[in-house]
């Protein structure tokens, strides 16, 4: 994780931006510098201030939190998003990720979890949460690959499909370098082309792809 992350909160209701700023506010190098209680506002607030990481509500008013992450991704590339939200239906969730969304958190997991977002998503890993990883798992294993529409596979070479594993594990560019016995720029060429080779959006896509297709085992 970066030695400093200055955050973004946006979400509607105060009380709720009051409850993840308690959360946060002992742990170090993690700052709360910004809100914003709508999706206007916090493209204002991203024009005002540097900004690594974004924690949005899916439900922003003004502008949506999916549509805000499209446009913050398209505008700031160099700051993260994660998606806060109380909906758990893998429609919702391919779409945050299909919008360039770098996790997505649902809103009654706790602290632990949210640092994990936080600590995944710095290291440049996307995340979903527990509980949406289960239930995606389920709809796959009743569903098969029909959950998501088909793509054509692509040749990947052994040490590329050993680290695709990896990556399916949750494993970080640091833990997959020290499994193989490589560096951890290797490791992130080697993420970075088979982002590009599945034509996948991000890491989260990228899994889904390898899914899709059979890939991981």
């Amino acid at each position: 994780m970066m030695d400093k992350i200055n955050i973004l909160l946006a979400e509607e209701q105060k009380i709720v931006r009051e409850g993840i700023k308690s959360l946060l506010k002992d742990e170090p190098g993690i700052t709360v510098t910004a809100e914003a209680k709508n999706g206007r506002e916090l493209m204002e607030r991203l024009n005002e201030s540097t900004v690594e990481l974004a924690i949005i509500d899916q439900n922003l008013p003004a502008l949506e939190g999916m549509e805000t992450a499209r446009q913050i991704k398209q505008s700031y590339q160099g700051t993260k998003v994660l998606i806060l939200s109380m909906i758990d239906t893998d429609n919702y969730i391919l779409k945050g990720f299909d919008s360039g969304a770098d996790g997505y958190l649902l809103k009654n997991t706790g602290k632990d979890e949210l640092m994990l977002a936080i600590n995944k998503i710095m290291e440049g890993d996307s995340f979903i949460c527990s509980g949406i990883a289960c239930i995606l798992m389920q709809k796959i294993k009743e569903n098969g690959n029909h959950l998501f529409p088909q793509k054509p596979s692509v040749q990947l070479s052994d040490r590329e499909m050993e680290i695709l594993q990896l990556i399916g594990q949750g494993f970080t560019n640091s833990e997959i370098a020290e499994k193989i016995f490589t560096s951890r720029r290797t490791v992130e060429s080697h993420r970075k082309k088979l982002i590009e080779k599945t034509n996948s959006r991000n890491t989260a896509t990228l899994i889904r792809y390898a899914v899709m297709n059979g890939m991981l085992k």
